[in-house]
């Protein structure tokens, strides 16, 4: 896993990139701006669950290039969150 080199612009975003996703952790306005930038691009963003973002959401934050990428990530994500949670307790 790589940090990008956009992580000092914004330094409440926490990332972690896997191939063309990117897992971050950020506050609303860091995010929503980029909502149609990455749609018009072809990309998805959204929430950890696969939600739309909004000025709601809680700031777990996912992007990735397709559609496709979105769903695996979000899987691989919630299969790696759950072990976590299977070692802390």
């Amino acid at each position: 896993m790589t940090a990008l080199p956009g992580d000092a612009i914004a330094g409440s975003w926490i990332r972690l990139t896997w191939s063309r996703t990117t897992w971050s952790l950020a506050i609303p306005c860091d995010y929503l701006p980029l909502v149609p930038i990455i749609d018009g691009a072809g990309g998805r963003i959204t929430d950890w669950t696969g939600k739309p973002l909004t000025l709601n959401s809680d700031g777990r934050v996912i992007a990735a290039s397709t559609e496709r990428l979105l769903a695996a990530a979000i899987e691989v994500l919630h299969h790696a969150l759950a072990a976590a949670d299977s070692v802390t307790g």
